[in-house]
């Protein structure tokens, strides 16, 4: 994919952010698939909006992107502005990571290139009953895995899979990985409502996840509830009470914990800077942000972002969503 800056046209660039992780503090960003979002799901609940390339049990290999590639983009961004405040290298963006065959070797790429910093897949856990796939996450030294849903009814409800996946193939894989991986792996569940009603958070479903948690035996359970604009305009977010209520379920089963808070290093203070709009815009295709995290990402004062922000959208390359009384940015 090509993204154009300024009358400009450039490869689009596998490496993004960094961006402020709850989970993996500050973590830089590598995106193994590039834009349009592809992806086994279409979790009514997403960041990046509908799936528009869903993939296939069949045809699940996506290659666009190169070993090499990524070894280039983020040699090219160590030059620039070095590693050192990088808690987490993080393989996520414009789909599921898992997709690519080649990301075995894209890690051991990167731990070539940047052997201090630790590795992270965030994934949705639907191909792991694949052995290329599990085998190509050996590498990684944490293994965040989805698990929304307690049901086949609720799963295809939230997460919307392609044809032929289901809960118990998921679950099987894994219990596969957990198996074979000697890295860490950290269940993630997203929890929500639909128009208000509860749809994989009332007390019958959270039991029936804690059951399958223990199954799978991870090493941490990570809660959450939607914080960006989802996909689909139905999709209700729990309050922090809610969240917490059903924390205290887990707790009485498994160490869980609700993510909602930066733990990153504190940003480096630098001399002034041009901010560039290719730097936003490759931020903004992977994810929304708030000014904020723009800012937190490329080390630049706020009002910088909002000076960008404001051209971009005059431009016609960004738009404003709001969602929960918050500002956000997208590619649109």
């Amino acid at each position: 994919m090509e993204i154009e800056t300024h009358n400009t046209t450039k490869r689009l660039t596998t490496v993004y952010g960094p961006v402020p992780s709850w989970r993996l503090g500050k973590s830089l960003g590598i995106d193994p698939i590039l834009p349009p979002k592809t992806c086994t799901f279409d979790c009514i609940y997403c960041q990046l909006g509908k799936t528009k390339n869903k993939i296939s049990l069949e045809n699940w290999r996506v290659t666009k992107v190169s070993v090499s590639m990524v070894a280039e983009d983020l040699k090219s961004y160590i030059d620039k502005f070095g590693i050192e405040s990088i808690d987490y290298i993080t393989f996520s963006g414009s789909g599921e990571p898992t997709l690519n065959p080649d990301l075995g070797k894209m890690i051991k790429a990167v731990k070539r290139i940047a052997p201090s910093i630790p590795i992270a897949v965030l994934t949705n856990s639907s191909l792991f009953s694949l052995k290329k796939v599990r085998e190509n996450l050996l590498e990684a030294d944490l293994v965040v895995a989805k698990l929304d849903a307690p049901t086949e009814e609720i799963f295809k409800a939230i997460n919307r899979p392609s044809e032929k996946i289901t809960l118990k193939f998921v679950v099987k894989g894994l219990k596969k990985l957990r198996r074979e991986t000697s890295g860490k792996i950290a269940i993630q569940i997203m929890l929500l409502k639909a128009k208000n009603k509860p749809l994989n958070s009332d007390v019958n479903s959270v039991k029936r996840l804690i059951e399958l948690v223990n199954e799978v035996s991870p090493d941490e359970v990570e809660l959450n509830t939607p914080t960006r604009p989802p996909s689909e305009k139905y999709v209700s977010v729990l309050s922090r009470k809610e969240l917490s209520e059903i924390e205290s379920l887990f707790r009485d089963n498994v160490e869980a914990e609700i993510i909602s808070v930066y733990k990153g290093k504190p940003l480096r203070e630098k001399k002034p800077r041009k901010l560039a709009e290719d730097e936003v815009l490759l931020l903004l295709v992977r994810r929304p942000c708030k000014a904020i995290d723009i800012a937190r990402a490329l080390n630049v004062s706020v009002s910088e972002v909002e000076v960008e922000i404001k051209r971009l959208i005059k431009s016609g390359k960004v738009k404003l969503v709001e969602f929960r009384g918050q500002k956000y940015y997208k590619i649109t």
